[in-house]
């Protein structure tokens, strides 16, 4: 996502609609679809499963996304697994016919014939976590209905984490750098592990507006960051 913008020209702020996650950082592709196949063989080598399957709905998944299977047989259904992250992706986009590789412990297994289904959830895109303010997200009010208060959720996660960081949430009526004021801390990462977060909710006054700000960001190896709320 882009970083907050002053400008008269920047896009205007995300609408939150209920019970769907608008992000302040990262993203969730709404272009595509989750990636549904049909399993067709199967192998361990070196405690690594191979399975090839048909893609017969949505996109290839990248790497590190989450293969769900259901439905094989083969060493009592080894290879029904869940969430596992795919470490390797190759095939033929004419055909659909891939070959997934993820990590799983067991004897080695020759290639062999079996069925069925694979299931491959569009993965969340993490951005580069560093100091910096989020995008605003404007959440709408129903005043006969909530009397000028609602509840908010953010969950912040750190898929490569920083040595150190924290992420607070601000609100404002207007959407104006002035006049944002902070709710509270949502996440804080000390010595490489997060020690606040990932879910901190809040009962809101009635404010309009949201976003995020990250600060004292250090250390760490290509750190990123999700974020994400809820109203």
């Amino acid at each position: 996502m882009p970083l907050y913008s002053t400008s008269a020209f920047a896009p205007l702020p995300e609408v939150a609609i209920p019970a769907k996650p608008a992000y302040f950082f990262g993203s969730l592709p709404t272009d595509t679809d989750d990636t549904y196949a049909r399993v067709t063989n199967v192998a361990i080598s070196s405690n690594v499963a191979i399975v090839r399957a048909t893609i017969y709905r949505g996109n290839v998944p990248p790497v590190g996304s989450l293969i769900s299977i259901q439905g094989t047989s083969t060493s009592g259904g080894i290879f029904n697994v869940s969430a596992a992250p795919i470490t390797t992706v190759s095939g033929d986009l004419a055909t659909g016919d891939y070959s997934f590789t993820f990590a799983l412990a067991h004897a080695d297994i020759s290639a062999i014939d079996d069925a069925g289904m694979a299931i491959v959830p569009i993965a969340e895109t993490p951005e580069t976590v560093a100091d910096g303010i989020s995008v605003a997200v404007y959440v709408p009010s129903n005043e006969l209905r909530d009397y000028g208060t609602r509840s908010i959720t953010v969950a912040t996660t750190f898929p490569s984490l920083p040595t150190a960081a924290t992420v607070t949430l601000y609100t404002a009526i207007n959407n104006n750098a002035d006049e944002y004021t902070s709710m509270g801390v949502v996440a804080t990462v000390a010595a490489g592990a997060q020690t606040v977060g990932p879910l901190v909710t809040f009962t809101t006054p009635a404010g309009r507006f949201f976003r995020l700000v990250a600060s004292d960001v250090s250390g760490g190896t290509n750190p990123t960051i999700i974020a994400k709320m809820v109203c």
